[in-house]
């Protein structure tokens, strides 16, 4: 072969080659991540936490006995059906309502805070999910979350029938009844809200990572609790931590978030005694969910903690129980309605807000909800307002 002849068949080679399709890359593979190890108190607060919330535990774990008796095995399938029915009608809604509503609002809060909140952690982290920081406030202790050996295999009924009542109006009703947990979460169900917000972290997929009871001082600052050290109160019993803080995660490998719950009067006390109102202004600028509030914020006596949230949240996401509507006006907020707005119930009638009213009568301001909340749930319209910042907080100004 000539050297022309050899260099027209490499040529044709080359073409050939170069024509050829190129491989298709290696499908990218994501790493998936780490577990993080748990402590061996956070395993024992998960244990109890799925136990109650009717969600087996892990292999062999302290409540594998109580697992088999017709007692738990009843109570697990009626908390899964009333878990799923709840996904239907009002988690599902509400993650579409945080998809079109909540998702593109920007900057948000440093934190979410939700006052008059109970143990409400659902609608919660519905609403807000994946934020680092929650403060829930309200009247009742926080209480404790009792270890895997508090709870006798003997007793399993009881508990049961307990925490079917206790958990019965979240799911019902959306809100807790609050004359249902001064009985309930004072003693005949729990010694304070801890256990439920636990119940309700782990029914809805989270891992708790730690618990931290303590107080606030003046200043602000969340400080440990020490009951050896704490002293006895006026009646000369021990005194409880003011609140808790749980730290927790989705799955096995989230974000590490953290929800505290402070057990706080929000009258005149939220500005006479300021360990809250300094703690939230540390945090720096929240979004705010108030819901169910029986109406607080509209009395005379709310106007510290209502003038807090409206110098400081960068949101404001409530029913009609919450800061009144004639505060949520421009040119300080942009806000939208959402679902459609009734009269109050007995004993609420007082309430009702003309103006929030015809707010509702400009259709091109009236959103979707999408599932039903508050007082008025499964018996009349409910609705919620969406209140935006127009104008810089006086945190920032």
């Amino acid at each position: 072969m000539t050297f022309s002849h050899l260099s027209a068949a490499t040529a044709a080679l080359l073409l050939t080659v170069s024509c050829a399709p190129a491989p298709a890359p290696a499908p990218k593979v994501e790493a998936k991540p780490a577990e993080r190890p748990l402590s061996a108190a956070a395993v024992s607060f998960n244990d109890t936490a799925r136990f109650i919330a009717g969600l087996k535990g892990r292999p062999g774990g302290p409540f594998a006995a109580h697992e088999q008796t017709p007692d738990w095995q009843a109570y697990a399938k009626g908390f899964e059906e009333t878990w799923a029915q709840f996904q239907t009608t009002q988690a599902e809604p509400m993650r579409a309502f945080w998809k079109r509503t909540m998702a593109p609002l920007e900057p948000k809060g440093s934190f979410v805070f939700y006052p008059f909140s109970g143990p409400d952690v659902l609608y919660l982290t519905g609403f807000y999910p994946g934020r680092p920081a929650y403060v829930m406030v309200g009247l009742e202790p926080a209480g404790t979350l009792r270890s895997p050996a508090d709870f006798k295999l003997a007793e399993t009924g009881v508990e049961m029938q307990d925490w079917t009542r206790g958990v019965r109006s979240i799911f019902k009703r959306s809100f807790f009844v609050t004359s249902e947990m001064d009985k309930d979460f004072r003693g005949r169900v729990a010694d304070g809200l801890l256990e439920t917000i636990c119940l309700l972290l782990a029914r809805a997929g989270y891992t708790i990572e730690g618990i931290r009871h303590g107080n606030l001082t003046d200043e602000g600052a969340f400080t440990d609790f020490d009951a050896a050290t704490a002293g006895v109160d006026a009646k000369g019993k021990p005194k409880k931590p003011m609140g808790a803080e749980v730290s927790f995660r989705l799955g096995a490998a989230g974000d590490t978030q953290k929800v505290y719950y402070f057990s706080k009067k929000l009258d005149a006390e939220f500005k006479s005694k300021p360990d809250l109102y300094n703690f939230l202004l540390k945090l720096g600028q929240p979004d705010t969910l108030i819901k169910s509030a029986q109406f607080i914020m509209h009395w005379p006596g709310m106007k510290d903690l209502r003038n807090q949230v409206l110098e400081t949240s960068r949101t404001i996401l409530q029913d009609d129980t919450g800061v009144p509507f004639r505060f949520l006006k421009a040119p300080d907020w942009n806000t939208k309605v959402f679902g459609q707005y009734s009269m109050p119930d007995k004993p609420f009638k007082t309430w009702h807000q003309k103006d929030l009213a015809a707010a509702f009568e400009d259709k091109a301001n009236v959103g979707e909800l999408g599932l039903e909340l508050g007082y008025g749930a499964g018996r009349r319209p409910t609705s919620m307002i969406m209140a935006r910042r127009a104008v810089p907080s006086v945190a920032t100004k």
